[in-house]
């Protein structure tokens, strides 16, 4: 951020403007939270457990977005 910013958002708000606002940097592309995705990632992985990247085809078929297998992983590795 600019230093000429940052200077206004002080003016604005004080110090407390200064802090990060909610909602920045990239969202995930599976929620743990979610559902409908652990559903649909539990029932495609027992179907056939040895062949990850078939179920990820049907996972991204089902979910309408494209992932990687690593975060397939971090997904599964995630708690409930």
């Amino acid at each position: 951020m600019a230093a000429a910013a940052l200077f206004n958002r002080f003016e604005a708000g004080g110090v407390v403007a200064l802090q990060n606002q909610p909602g920045r940097g990239r969202k995930p592309l599976l929620c743990a939270e979610n559902q409908l995705y652990r559903q649909v990632i539990s029932e495609q992985i027992e179907q056939d457990p040895q062949r990850l990247k078939v179920a990820k085809a049907h996972i991204e078929k089902q979910l309408g977005a494209t992932l990687s297998e690593s975060t397939l992983k971090r997904f599964l590795k995630s708690p409930a």
